[in-house]
């Protein structure tokens, strides 16, 4: 699969999965996963009945013909912003294991 493509499967994924119509997806751009070159890209979506909006950011590769990806999302206000430097630590430092 393709970057673009693994968005819209996320972003389909995410509508069925929480019923929401009210899901955005931010520009894909390229990021570094695991030493591999992959991609990232920004979200938000308000679940049916609520009104918090929450922010996401995933950030993966296909490496080796899979997908390894990590996501991170939390209520806009405040949570997001002050949660984001600890995911983007946890993305550096991600590694794929060699298979045994």
């Amino acid at each position: 699969m393709l970057p673009p493509e693994i968005a819209a499967l996320f972003e389909s994924s995410y509508r069925v999965a929480s019923g929401t119509a009210l899901f955005v997806m931010g520009a894909m751009a390229p990021a570094d996963f695991a030493g591999q070159q992959g991609f990232r890209f920004d979200y938000d979506y308000t679940l049916r009945g609520e009104e918090i909006r929450r922010e996401g950011r995933a950030t993966g590769a296909v490496i080796d013909g899979r997908l390894y990806m990590i996501t991170f999302e939390a209520p806009e206000i405040h949570y997001f912003e002050n949660g984001l430097a600890d995911y983007e630590a946890i993305v550096t430092s991600a590694r794929i294991a060699p298979d045994s």
